[in-house]
């Protein structure tokens, strides 16, 4: 099976909630993630911000803060605004579910600007739609962030 592929299921296991398949997954993952330099890039960058996602779905927020900060450093390198993007978007919600609002409404606004730029698709609501509830949650209004996201 290819590299992507996997990061793919896993992902897909990741958002069904099947810890045990996601981490199944990415044992299957680790095994053959060694290539040639050319695409290491591509594949880690993607693991770096799987594993952030999964360490947030475990509640392990530090270690989701940590991953999602070294992906982005990765991707800044190799000039990759989606996965910037990503990486912010990841930190933005790992900060929130720490009460650490300010901080996570700086990553997940700048995360809407990168998407914004590159006009990516679903990241541009999903990022949106973190963003509306972190307002929410500290006390802001999330109305136009809302509105965003129903004209998208």
């Amino acid at each position: 099976m290819r590299r992507h592929s996997l990061l793919n299921i896993a992902t897909d296991y990741l958002y069904l909630g099947n810890m045990e398949a996601t981490q199944n997954t990415i044992v299957q993952f680790d095994s053959i993630k060694e290539a040639a330099e050319s695409v290491r890039f591509r594949y880690f960058n993607r693991y770096q911000l799987l594993m952030s996602e999964m360490h947030l779905a475990q509640g392990l927020f530090k270690q989701s803060i940590e991953l999602a900060q070294e992906a982005r450093k990765l991707a800044e390198l190799n000039k990759v605004l989606k996965n910037v993007a990503k990486s912010h978007w990841l930190e933005g919600r790992a900060l929130a579910e720490m009460i650490r609002f300010d901080e996570a409404l700086e990553h997940l606004k700048r995360g809407v600007e990168l998407v914004d730029e590159i006009r990516h698709g679903s990241l541009r609501w999903k990022i949106r739609l973190s963003l509306a509830e972190v307002l929410r949650k500290a006390g802001q209004s999330s109305e136009d962030v809302i509105q965003q996201v129903r004209n998208l």
